[in-house]
């Protein structure tokens, strides 16, 4: 009896896996539609990576949603952080030359502030991915230069420092797991706007053919088995990689800077560089055209009427790298992400009605494209440091933007979402269907321009009547046919 207990156990539990299993497939709850596109499938993302359900983990901690901050804490927008609940946060130095002001002394006291913004961090639940830069004096290579490379006789002490740094923060009350070795470290320090003391790195070496990325790769070399003795669990970033420009379109780029991750996986041609690394972080800027709904960057071939956001092209570029040398299944984020407006951001059509509205919908855009990219994370820069136009809160009030409501109207929607396809049936319109445990939901907007290049909308004749549309601020639309006037703002298509 025991026996045939057992049995129907373990046939009632494969039966109701199997069950909840189809539940969670892309076709299962999909829209009715026909032919090919109504097959379950192993969907294609933009970057080409291909997503199976049995791999989803429908985590609020794994969402790509994140926010950099100046300081995390409440004076500088900690609570409407919570409040919109991303998963990452990211902050701006642990300084090596405050922590160790003469080689073999750690003086943590030095960081008391930072410290406290790393359990602020923790408390609310937060990965806080944490950059490690500046150079002290004694080991700097370029004499004066904190942003600059160390000395190759002092790398052993940086790979010291690393693992004294993380055996203390990453455990309890900080709770430290991702560290990003310096921020952009590919610029070049000849170059006119290189200050020694820049909050970006300047490693780069405009001679070499892959602008200095593999004196980086020696850095890498020389800290990861340190940090991993510290901490195994402990993620290492590369430095926020800034990609000027794709390589593999000579008639607008004339720079090796895009290389940068090439030397550092070559790394002498050991081609090894991947092993001293668990994560590619770059950064992703467009630039605003000063016409509402319009943005691009010419250095990589994108603009908002073909597929929109550019960190998908260096998302492709640098996949397309990683798998050259082997490690095509290294994880990448976003560390920085935005759109720019103006030189300053000072300029009158960055305060006016047309780039709040066009940054709004490019919040939602980017979010979708990042979650479709497969990207382990994707951080806006900045929640209030207003940068060239960019930050999420007034930087003066710490009011609300329009764009602060986009981004937690994204998060909602796309919390638990995993890429299904590449919506590709309606000419003019870029499309996403995701899928999480409810069903489905579509990310849609129009890349459709008129005779005078402005943005226009697209109709589009739905597969059937969907159970909800929003619009990016949370809005909902009811249409009375299964159809949609999209224009350039996003919309949100649920198939409950």
């Amino acid at each position: 009896m025991l026996k045939q207990y057992i049995s129907r156990t373990f046939l009632f539990i494969l039966i109701a896996g199997v069950f909840i299993e189809l539940l969670v497939r892309p076709g299962f709850a999909s829209p009715p539609l026909s032919g090919e596109i109504n097959s379950v499938q192993v969907a294609e993302s933009v970057t080409g990576s291909k997503y199976l359900p049995l791999t989803m983990n429908f985590s609020p901690s794994n969402t790509v949603f994140g926010v950099e901050m100046q300081q995390i804490n409440s004076d500088n927008g900690l609570g409407e952080v919570v409040t919109a609940a991303p998963s990452w946060v990211r902050r701006n130095a642990l300084y090596w030359s405050d922590a160790e002001l003469t080689e073999g002394t750690y003086t943590w006291s030095n960081l008391t502030d930072l410290e406290q913004e790393m359990i602020n961090a923790s408390q609310d639940g937060l990965n806080l991915v944490l950059i490690v830069r500046s150079t002290p004096p004694w080991a700097q290579e370029l004499d004066g230069y904190y942003c600059g490379r160390i000395r190759m006789d002092k790398l052993a002490a940086f790979g010291n420092f690393m693992y004294e740094a993380v055996k203390r923060y990453s455990a309890p009350p900080f709770n430290v797991k991702y560290w990003q070795i310096w921020n952009e470290p590919d610029a070049d320090p000849s170059h006119p706007s290189i200050q020694p003391d820049n909050i970006y790195g300047c490693w780069g070496d405009e001679h070499d053919p892959y602008f200095g990325g593999e004196y980086f790769a020696d850095v890498l070399e020389a800290i990861y088995a340190r940090i991993k003795q510290a901490n195994s669990a402990v993620q290492v970033l590369t430095g926020g990689l800034l990609l000027p420009c794709n390589v593999e379109l000579p008639a607008v780029c004339n720079s090796n800077q895009s290389k940068y991750l090439e030397g550092i996986l070559r790394h002498h041609g050991v081609n090894d560089g991947g092993n001293y690394f668990d994560v590619v972080a770059y950064h992703s800027y467009d630039y605003y055209y000063q016409r509402f709904g319009e943005y691009g960057n010419t250095a990589w071939g994108t603009r908002w009427t073909d597929e929109g956001p550019s960190l998908a092209a260096k998302a492709r570029y640098l996949r397309k790298t990683l798998e050259k040398y082997g490690f095509g299944n290294k994880p990448m984020m976003t560390t920085e992400v935005t759109v720019l407006c103006g030189s300053t951001g000072n300029e009158g059509y960055c305060q006016d009605n047309a780039f709040q509205t066009t940054k709004a919908y490019y919040v939602a855009q980017n979010f979708a494209t990042a979650l479709a990219s497969g990207l382990k994370a994707n951080i806006w820069y900045s929640l209030s440091a207003n940068w060239r136009g960019t930050s999420l809160l007034d930087s003066s009030s710490l009011e609300p933007l329009p764009d602060y409501t986009v981004f937690k109207v994204a998060r909602e929607k796309l919390q638990y979402a995993r890429l299904a396809r590449v919506i590709t049936e309606y000419p003019g319109i870029n499309g996403f269907d995701f899928f999480d445990s409810n069903g489905h939901v579509w990310v849609l907007w129009s890349r459709a321009a008129d005779g005078s290049g402005h943005p226009t909308t697209v109709e589009v004749v739905l597969p059937g009547t969907p159970s909800t549309v929003w619009d990016v601020f949370g809005d909902q639309i009811y249409p009375n046919e299964t159809s949609l006037s999209v224009s350039i703002m996003p919309l949100y298509v649920e198939w409950r």
